[in-house]
């Protein structure tokens, strides 16, 4: 498959992913009840949303993107076989299939994240978002699990944030030109306008 249509189909399949999360969030926030299934096809959308990162890059971004693009397909991998193998419906259930999609995508994401910061795929102010995501992850977390202890529904909110991640992740992946990767072990030649010219010293005859 063309890098072009892996950036659009992974591009929506990180929206579509951030939009489970807030449906799921949602939900919980408003009736107290988790649909199903929505939080766990979320990881495979997430791994293709990565994969589609990675084409973004245009063959840039060097080791860690490619080792991003290999923890993706294997967090995929992950999230499939909890779908197929009675994954759990409801908050209190854990499985340690899905738990592992989870943090596989997540170093897929700080390492795809190396890259685009690197490369420059996305425009100026959000070129470090992917990185910042895959930090920010477990943090927002942890504050969820302290504002649980106010209100079980409030550790919705940190998901929240991550899943509008997500979606504007997918739009950028999307909307970003398609950059000439840079690489900074090569020279980059001087344009033509601003070469001086070479003058040629002959001895006088």
């Amino acid at each position: 498959m063309r890098s072009e249509v892996w950036f659009r189909v992974g591009g929506v399949c990180a929206m579509l992913g951030g939009a489970c999360w807030v449906v799921k969030s949602g939900s919980i926030l408003l009736t107290g009840i988790q649909p199903p299934f929505l939080f766990e096809v979320a990881p495979v959308l997430f791994a293709f949303g990565l994969v589609g990162l990675h084409a973004r890059l245009s063959g840039g971004g060097g080791i860690p993107a490619g080792i991003g693009l290999t923890l993706a397909i294997l967090g995929g991998g992950l999230a499939v076989v909890a779908l197929v193998s009675n994954a759990p419906t409801s908050s209190e259930d854990f499985s340690p299939v899905i738990f592992g999609a989870f943090l596989t995508n997540l170093a897929a994401l700080m390492f795809l994240g190396v890259a685009t910061r690197r490369t420059g795929a996305f425009p100026a102010p959000w070129r470090s978002l992917p990185l910042a995501m895959g930090v920010l992850t477990f943090p927002l977390i942890a504050v969820g699990g302290i504002l649980e202890s106010i209100s079980e529904g409030l550790l919705e909110l940190p998901l929240l944030v991550i899943a509008t991640a997500w979606i504007w992740t997918g739009s950028l992946i999307l909307a970003s030109p398609v950059t000439v990767p840079r690489n900074s072990h090569l020279p980059v030649p001087e344009p033509e306008s601003v070469r001086q010219p070479k003058h040629q010293h002959r001895g006088e005859s």
